[in-house]
């Protein structure tokens, strides 16, 4: 059993609690267009391969560099300005920034590597479920 002095934490926002004009952030955010195939499809597609592989993209919105500013103000306080670098957990809009990125970074890098740029279609998010049709392939993409 992991105790306080070691267990790893990781900070989410109620981004849908509601302020006193009973608005949320989530209210207030675009959620964004889902840009990834549905589940169904990944998995289908998945039991395609003779050779199965699966991934965890770790930390996925910590690794995304984004700079957001945030106007916070407290009644009767002047307003304060917020910054944040990466994508926040608990955010209406975290799932699609995430993805579209994945599939911004394989369109920029689809020339250098095309199995790469092909393997984006087998993500839910973070999660990666793919595969080759022999051990070689399957072996490069994991590459």
């Amino acid at each position: 059993m992991e105790s306080s002095t070691n267990t790893k934490l990781r900070v989410v926002f109620n981004a849908s609690q509601k302020s006193l004009n009973e608005l949320a952030l989530n209210d207030l955010l675009m959620t964004g267009p889902v840009v990834h195939g549905t589940l169904y499809n990944i998995l289908l597609n998945f039991r395609s391969y003779h050779i199965a592989l699966t991934g965890d993209i770790e930390k996925m919105y910590l690794q995304v560099q984004i700079t957001i500013l945030m106007l916070w103000q407290k009644p009767g306080h002047p307003p304060a300005e917020y910054g944040m670098n990466t994508i926040t957990f608990g955010t209406t809009c975290a799932p699609f920034l995430a993805t579209r990125t994945l599939q911004h970074l394989s369109e920029d890098d689809g020339k250098k590597y095309s199995l790469g740029k092909q393997t984006v279609k087998d993500f839910y998010v973070d999660d990666c479920l793919t595969g080759g049709g022999t051990l070689e392939e399957a072996k490069e993409k994991r590459r």
